[in-house]
This record gives structure tokens, sequence and C-alpha cells, in this order.
């Protein structure tokens, strides 16, 4: 799959919809900075896309915990931890192998202020097109459970991490995007 220099770790796969599989994978090669590739690979074995991978964000060094979903008409979303914000980033990839959202990727779930950052993400991408995000349920719910404590109740949703991006043009939403 790559025989690129240094490390490379932590493979994940899914579906291709065409008898293969997309992997992602942490990477090394870039002076030793974790870094997220993918390739995909047909039914035979064979490499799809460029050799050693596709580099997923352009951003070098903060790039961690990814996780993959196939996208139901080719493709697939990553999504990864940025650890220079605590925030999620997600990133589409065609079926060519080529990325469709912005270069450094799409912000998932970024902490309003402070820790803990949203560590482990989540991701399920459904058959009309809608990335759902989660990430590390624990931290969030012991948060939520200390702010319910002093007081501080939101309603029934505090404390569950979740977002959903629309990656299809539906006009404004109540979050104005």
């Amino acid at each position: 799959i790559c025989a690129a220099a240094n490390n490379q770790t932590l493979p994940l796969m899914t579906i291709d919809g065409a008898g293969g599989g997309i992997l992602i994978w942490t990477d090394y090669r870039l002076g030793g900075l974790p870094e997220i590739y993918t390739q995909r690979v047909d039914s035979a074995g064979s490499m799809k896309w460029a050799a050693n991978g596709v580099f997923v964000v352009t951003t070098p060094g903060s790039s961690v915990s990814a996780v993959i979903a196939a996208v139901a008409s080719g493709g697939a979303v990553i999504v990864w931890e940025d650890a220079s914000s605590g925030g999620n980033l997600a990133q589409r990839i065609s079926s060519t192998g080529s990325t469709l959202w912005s270069a450094n990727g799409v912000a998932g779930l970024v902490p309003l202020s402070g820790p803990p950052p949203y560590r482990n993400p989540t991701i399920v991408v459904d058959n009309n097109g809608y990335t759902i995000l989660a990430a590390d349920a624990l931290v969030a719910a012991e948060e939520a459970e200390k702010q319910i404590q002093k007081g501080n109740y939101k309603g029934p949703l505090h404390g569950i991490p979740l977002a959903v991006k629309d990656i299809y043009e539906s006009g404004p939403t109540t979050g104005g995007s």
C-alpha cells in the first residue's frame, strides 16, 4: 500500500462501492510528524490512486485519530483530530482520489472555549449525503454532569457532542451555514 520512508501506522478501511476498499493510515514520512494518507485498492489488490497514497490534509504535523466512512455515491469522508486546535476536521475524497472540500479540511466539532478537546471522532455518512460526527462522549458527559450539578442545565441534549454537516447546498440553517 505504501513504501514511503518512516512509519505508517493505524490503518483503517471502508468499502469503495466497487468491490474494493479505501484505506487511511497515519503516516510519518514528513519529518516524523503525523499525517493522514489514503489509498483505494480494487478487488484484485491493485492500488488505484497515487503511489504511496493521497495526502488528505496540507498542513503537516497536527492530524491524529483519523476515521473513515464510505459515501454511497463513491469515495469517502475522513475525519481526524486536529492536535493544534483540539477540534475535528473532515475531508471528502472522491472515487478518483481527489479531495473535494477545502485543502485543510472543514471544521466538524470545534471546542467553544478551552479543554476538553473533542477526541476520538466517530463518523457516519447516511444515504442522503449527510455527515454525522460525534466525539469522545465520555469526556462530554463528564463535563455536562459537572455543569448540571452546578445548576447550569441546558436541555435534553446537554453533553451530547454531535454535529451534522450538510454537504449539499440547502440554504441557510438556524446555525447560519
